[in-house]
């Protein structure tokens, strides 16, 4: 992001869901930042994968054989989760979590009855719902918040700071910003690029903007990178013409969820689904080429020439 103009102002850092996670407001402010800690940090000990004792995990562990009682936040995140799978066809899937375990730990490329055995295990309609409970109906199944879990807590921190009386203040959570109050120019990260260099630059006022793409995490597998963002369908690495995908709406939840499954559909079905919902978005495509969609055209400035829209 460009630096902000907030003068003075106060930052806070938080690393939980594997990044930085930095909510920035004016001085006058800043006795909230200790309490917007203990959120982040409350979300991160009940949700993330790498805690043994998180709900998430503790869920997983009893995957086929019962159902476990869910805080009502993350119940409701897991139901709404299951919304955006329906809206994306399944191409954003919380229980892809099977895939993504032999791919983060593979050596080689996984063998096509890897591949089957875990796709066997991924579909968000396994999931089942009772009461506050939650179970995942077969044994091996499992669920990672990852998709969602960083637009999740950008909302739930500007709804905190708006209770405060914060006016003005931008939240940035690896990739998920939210610009609070008076407009501010957010950075477009330039695909493998050095970090803080811009393809260009988007104005928003009480908006968040997410981005996601094949570049921001990979693995090399016999000389080969292989992008993070898995397609749930065929159990591979997503290889379309789409390098990345940045989003511009309401809530950043949304848009988190979205921007995987739109990674995943590719650019046509990906803006057809995005108009529907009157999302606005930046596509970069693996041939430089940077395609905008009407609504930003205005307030988005191109840095480089050699983009072109």
């Amino acid at each position: 992001m460009r630096k902000l103009q907030l003068n003075p102002f106060v930052s806070k850092i938080v690393f939980v869901f594997g990044t930085a996670n930095t909510v920035t407001v004016g001085i006058e402010h800043r006795k909230v930042m200790e309490e917007v800690k203990d959120i982040l940090l409350s979300f991160h000990k009940r949700m993330s994968i790498y805690e043994s004792t998180s709900e998430i995990s503790s869920l997983n562990h009893m995957a086929g054989s019962s159902s476990l009682s869910i805080s009502p936040e993350i119940y409701d995140l897991i139901r709404r989760s299951i919304a955006y799978s329906k809206l994306t066809n399944g191409a954003f899937d919380i229980t892809a979590f099977p895939l993504k375990k032999i791919w983060q730990t593979a050596e080689q490329i996984p063998t096509e009855a890897q591949i089957h055995h875990a796709k066997k295990l991924v579909n968000y309609r396994n999931i089942v719902f009772s009461d506050n409970k939650i179970m995942l109906k077969y044994s091996g199944m499992g669920v990672d918040l990852g998709g969602i879990a960083k637009g999740f807590a950008v909302d739930k921190v500007v709804e905190f700071l708006k209770s405060r009386g914060t006016t003005s203040g931008v939240i940035n959570f690896g990739g998920s910003v939210f610009v609070l109050g008076e407009e501010r120019s957010v950075g477009i990260q330039t695909p493998f690029g050095k970090k803080g260099t811009y393809i260009g630059t988007i104005r928003v006022k009480n908006k968040a903007v997410v981005t996601s793409g094949a570049y921001e995490n990979y693995r090399v597998i016999n000389g080969t990178a292989y992008q993070h963002i898995l397609d749930p369908h065929t159990g591979y690495p997503v290889n379309n013409e789409l390098l990345a995908v940045t989003l511009i709406g309401a809530k950043a939840e949304e848009l988190d969820a979205l921007a995987t499954g739109v990674c995943v559909m590719g650019i046509q079905k990906g803006y057809d689904l995005l108009k529907k919902r009157q999302i606005d978005a930046i596509f970069i495509k693996k041939d430089g080429s940077v395609l905008l969609t009407e609504g930003i055209k205005e307030s988005f400035s191109f840095k480089e020439a050699t983009y072109e829209a």
